[in-house]
């Protein structure tokens, strides 16, 4: 493995779980080439005999499996697999948050839109972490049935229940668009006073720059720059095992390349 034969390997290990030997480390160094090799299905039944020889719930392992067929599955356009791939990954993980974004993606593109809605939605309960990864898409969904007041509500109280920034800007955002800018600064202001952050200051001075001349606005925008070039260096996500920096959200971390562990970054310079 070390060397990068994966198929000599794989004979090799195959053959110490014939005989009964090193069961486990076996079995988990096959898993480890069958992820390698993005060989979903053979992943899924090493997975399993992991499971019974260990004693171990690889369950929520096994869910993001089958969210890599369900995506190979989407990209041959093959939706009915696809959607009995994220049915068998909710059923295994019922937390598995990532099947219910995919979920939802399918029903957007079919036009679903409620079904869409509710499978948004149930991220908030599987883990309230992803929550920012949600709240655009659920825009849409909230656009396009034309119900953006109980899009608002819903908002309120996320950000009541668990805070987070992405949450309040989209939030400030439609008070802007329903009512006023006034309201709008208003309201993150008062946020703002309980929870401050970089990206909360950064859309403040945005709202000042808007009504600011002169030196004042030379000011704002020399603030403003800064607060920018701090959002573009600094990572919005970090795998909660190894600490692995990211821009993007990575589903098994390039780093420790444990699933589910790379999560949204909070406090003052996240969420």
């Amino acid at each position: 493995m070390r060397s990068g034969l994966l198929d000599r390997a794989e004979g090799l290990f195959k053959e110490l779980v014939e005989t009964g030997s090193h069961a486990i480390q076996a079995y988990s160094e096959l898993l480890e080439i069958y992820q390698q090799e993005k060989e979903w299905d053979n992943a899924i039944s090493i997975a399993r005999k992991l499971e019974l020889v260990s004693g171990k719930s690889l369950g929520p392992v096994i869910a993001q499996f089958y969210c890599e067929k369900a995506y190979n599955d989407l990209s041959q356009g093959d939706i009915k697999q696809a959607r009995d791939c994220i049915r068998r990954a909710l059923n295994i993980d019922g937390e598995c948050v990532r099947a219910s974004m995919i979920e939802a993606e399918i029903a957007m593109d079919e036009g679903r839109l409620k079904q869409a809605l509710k499978a948004y939605k149930r991220v908030e309960v599987q883990d309230p972490e992803y929550i920012p990864e949600v709240i655009y898409p659920l825009l849409e969904c909230y656009r396009k049935l034309d119900k953006l007041d109980e899009f608002m509500e819903f908002l309120r109280n996320i950000v009541d229940k668990h805070g987070g920034i992405t949450p309040l800007l989209m939030l400030s955002g439609l008070i802007e668009e329903k009512q006023s800018e006034e309201e709008a600064i208003k309201y993150i202001s008062a946020e703002l006073r309980k929870r401050p952050t970089v990206k909360g200051v950064d859309r403040m001075i945005e709202y000042a720059l808007s009504r600011a001349e002169g030196e004042a606005r030379e000011s704002l925008t020399m603030i403003k720059d800064l607060t920018s070039k701090l959002l573009e260096k600094h990572a919005m996500y970090k795998c909660v095992r190894c600490g692995f920096d990211a821009k993007s959200l990575h589903w098994q971390c390039p780093g420790c390349k444990n699933w589910n562990s790379v999560k949204p970054v909070h406090g003052v310079e996240g969420e």
